[in-house]
């Protein structure tokens, strides 16, 4: 009965202890500081997301122009009655002797 009595006694005492806080206030020229800071912050991140999408285009487009010229290639290739590579890859391969398959290590 003894340790009830004094833990209530301790919580209404902690509780009359809150009631007496008071609210704090603080200087104009710290909420002027942190405004600002979250503001930087923000135009940082704003910087940092429009390189983030300029790249993820660029590698959109570079991934596009891959599969276009691929298609291309082939379909020109098929069209032409070969399975080889198309006559401009051929010309490319002739012209750097790529033809062979000897390998000079």
């Amino acid at each position: 009965m003894r340790k009830n009595n004094e833990a209530e006694k301790f919580a209404e005492e902690i509780l009359r202890s809150i009631d007496t806080i008071q609210p704090v206030e603080v200087d104009d020229f710290l909420f002027t500081r942190v405004q600002n800071r979250i503001n930087t912050k923000l135009h940082r991140r704003q910087g940092q997301m429009r390189v983030f999408y300029r790249l993820s285009m660029a590698l959109l487009l570079f991934i596009v122009l891959n599969g276009a010229t691929y298609y291309f290639l082939t379909k020109t290739a098929t069209r032409a009655g070969n399975d080889h590579a198309a006559s401009g890859l051929s010309a490319f391969a002739e012209e750097y002797k790529m033809t062979q398959n000897s390998y000079n290590y």
